[in-house]
């Protein structure tokens, strides 16, 4: 399953990993920690979304 997720991103233009490893599955009381940590990932990627809208 993990192979093919990899494979079907392989064409995309921009993919948000954000830092989430040391969070379990049912960490669920962690999941504002989540949340955050996807916004991080996506305010980092601003300039290259940019650059690609541009383009």
């Amino acid at each position: 399953a993990y192979q093919s997720l990899k494979s079907s991103l392989a064409g995309a233009d921009v993919v948000i990993e954000p830092q989430v490893a040391s969070i379990g599955y049912f960490d669920f009381h962690r999941a504002r920690e989540c949340i955050l940590q996807g916004e991080l990932a996506a305010q980092n990627l601003i300039p290259e979304i940019k650059r690609l809208l541009e383009a």
